[in-house]
């Protein structure tokens, strides 16, 4: 879709918060708007950091967090299928950066670091959940 003479294409996301995200790729600056997916958490003075000014990218710890207490439902998802899923999207668009609500801006450098973060972090929490009988 053309808005005000930028051309976005909205995706349905395989990380949602809500029921009625959709996630944003404006294809002049080659940004990927995620909503809630893809976020972290971050100390008080790194909120303006880009994934690049953290020492060795985004933290692990940052990750899981923030999706384990965020996107509660990820206890019920297969990592592999997830990473399936969001290496389809980067694949069909090229992305220079990903811009969460929550978390700092990942730079596509950083992006495949991140990405294998995101799925151990899928993995623990899926692995720490039990399904009740």
């Amino acid at each position: 879709m053309d808005v005000l003479g930028r051309t976005l294409s909205f995706i349905d996301p395989p990380l949602a918060d809500r029921s009625h995200t959709t996630w944003i790729y404006d294809h002049g600056d080659r940004v990927l708007f995620t909503a809630d997916g893809l976020g972290n958490r971050h100390q008080p003075d790194e909120c303006r950091y880009t994934s690049a000014e953290f020492r060795d990218g985004i933290p692990a710890d940052e990750i899981y967090e923030f999706h384990r207490d965020e996107l509660v439902w990820l206890r019920y998802v297969d990592p592999e299928k997830l990473r399936a899923a969001l290496d389809d999207i980067f694949a069909a668009y090229p992305i220079d950066n990903v811009a969460p609500i929550h978390g700092n801006p990942i730079d596509s450098e950083d992006l495949t670091t991140y990405l294998e973060r995101l799925t151990d972090a899928a993995g623990r929490i899926s692995g720490n959940y039990e399904v009740p009988e």
